[in-house]
C-alpha cells in the first residue's frame, strides 16, 4: 500500500500561500499590525476575522491582545504569489507593548503525594543520598516540517490535508473556530514519518488557522513552515529540575524518598496535569521506596508551548531516577545492576512490573554495563 503524501508535496489547483505574521516580543500587548499598501489578491487573517471559537483548545488560535511567546503567530499574510508575500512580509510592523515576564510566576500544574512517614525514614536513615537532574527542553526534529492545507467546499464544508496522531481533535476544532458543525469537517491525514509526539496538537493549531484563511478568501490554503519557523517557534519538550533524596537503610534498600519537580511548559500548558503526573510515576520507577513524599509544580514561561515531545513526561522522569539509582549503587558500593534487580517493587505493592529484571539482564548481558 503506497505511503499518502507529506502535505509540502500536495498541489492543489488556485492554493493561496500563508505566511505567520509573528510576534515581535517574549510577552506584550498588542497594539496594531501595520502593513504595506496590500494587492487586491492578498489578504491579512487576524483575530477578528474568526467567525467562532478564537481559542477552541488551550492556546488561542491568533492573540487579540495578550502575547505570550517571541514568535506567537499573530496574523496570517495570504496570495498566490510565494514571492511578492515575502516582500510584503518584511514590510509588515507588529507595534507591541512589552511587559515583564510575569507568566513566569503563573502556575501551570501541581500535584502533591505522599506515602507513609517520610520524617521518620529520615531520622532512621543509615545513609542519605541526593541528587539533582535537569532535562533541558528539546526540539523534535522530523523529516517533514508542520504544515497544513485547508480547502473550502460548498455549503460551508472543508478539508484538512495535515500529518497529525488526532484527526478528531483537527476535526473538532476547526469546526468550532468556523462555527461550523463537525460532520462538515473532513481531516485527510498526511504522512507522517519519526513523530515522537509533535503530531500531537500543534497541527490543530495550524489546521485552524489554515482553515480560517481559507474560509474568509473562499479559496485553498496552504501553511508549510520552513524549517527555520519549525526551529524556532514549534513546541518543544518539557524542562525539568528533578530533585531526588534517598534514605537508606544499613544494606542500601530505600527507607524512604523525597522528590521536588519543577517543570517548564513553556507559553502555555498543554496536557500539563497529565504530564506532571507521569514524570512522578516515572521518577519513581519501578523501584520500592516504603515511604514517599513527592511535590511538583509546573510553570509557564513565554517561550514556544512546551508538552508531549518525546512522551508525555515519562522520559524525563526516568532519566532522573536511573541516573539517581546508579549514584545510589556507586555510594554504597554496589553493582548497580544487582542493586536494581534486588530492589524492583514486589507483586502487590505500587508500580509492580515483572518484566524489569529481565530487562536488566538482558541490559547486563549484551553491554558492559556494571
Amino acid at each position: 500500500m503506497e505511503k499518502p503524501q507529506f502535505a509540502d508535496d500536495i498541489r492543489i489547483k488556485g492554493a493561496y500561500t500563508g505566511i505567520l505574521l509573528r510576534s515581535p516580543v517574549v510577552s506584550g500587548i498588542l497594539q496594531e499590525i501595520k502593513t504595506p499598501q496590500l494587492p487586491n489578491n492578498v489578504h491579512l487573517i487576524s483575530a477578528a476575522d474568526i467567525p467562532g471559537d478564537t481559542k477552541p483548545f488551550e492556546i488561542p488560535i491568533f492573540p487579540e491582545k495578550e502575547l505570550s511567546w517571541f514568535g506567537q503567530p499573530i496574523a496570517l499574510l495570504l496570495g498566490q504569489d510565494p514571492a511578492l508575500l515575502e516582500t510584503l512580509v518584511q514590510g509588515c510592523e507588529i507595534i507591541a507593548d512589552s511587559t515583564e515576564l510575569t507568566r513566569n510566576k503563573i502556575l501551570a500544574a501541581e500535584k502533591n503525594y505522599s506515602l507513609g512517614n517520610i520524617s521518620e525514614a529520615f531520622a532512621h536513615a543509615h545513609t542519605v543520598v541526593e541528587g539533582k537532574y535537569s532535562s533541558g527542553i528539546q526540539y523534535s526534529w522530523s523529516s517533514d516540517t508542520p504544515g497544513v492545507i485547508a480547502i473550502p467546499g460548498p455549503g460551508n464544508t472543508m478539508i484538512i490535508h495535515t500529518a497529525t496522531q488526532r484527526p478528531g481533535h483537527v476535526r473538532s476544532s476547526v469546526a468550532a473556530c468556523l462555527k461550523i458543525n463537525p460532520s462538515k469537517v473532513t481531516v485527510k491525514v498526511s504522512r507522517m514519518e519519526i513523530d515522537l509526539d509533535s503530531y500531537v496538537w500543534f497541527p490543530t493549531f495550524l489546521a485552524c488557522q489554515a482553515a480560517i484563511g481559507a474560509r474568509i478568501i473562499n479559496k485553498p490554503v496552504r501553511l508549510i513552515l520552513n524549517r527555520e519557523e519549525d526551529f524556532l517557534y514549534s513546541p518543544k519538550s518539557v524542562g525539568t529540575e528533578i530533585s531526588i533524596h534517598n534514605a537508606l537503610d544499613k544494606n542500601g534498600a530505600i527507607l524512604g524518598t523525597r522528590i521536588q519537580i519543577y517543570a517548564n511548559f513553556g507559553a502555555f500548558g498543554i496536557f500539563a496535569g497529565e504530564i506532571l503526573a507521569n514524570i512522578i510515576q516515572a521518577a519513581l520507577s519501578a523501584y520500592n521506596h516504603e515511604n514517599i513524599s513527592v511535590e511538583a509544580k509546573g510553570f509557564l514561561n513565554s517561550i514556544p508551548p512546551a508538552g508531549p515531545i518525546f512522551g508525555f513526561g515519562l522520559v524525563q522522569g526516568f532519566y532522573a531516577a536511573e541516573q539517581h539509582i546508579s549514584l545510589i549503587a556507586d555510594t554504597i558500593g554496589e553493582n548497580p545492576a544487582n542493586w536494581r534487580k534486588n530492589n524492583i517493587v514486589q507483586k502487590g505493592k505500587k508500580i509492580p512490573n515483572p518484566l524489569i529484571k529481565e530487562l536488566i539482564e538482558a541490559i547486563e548481558q549484551n553491554s558492559d554495563y556494571c
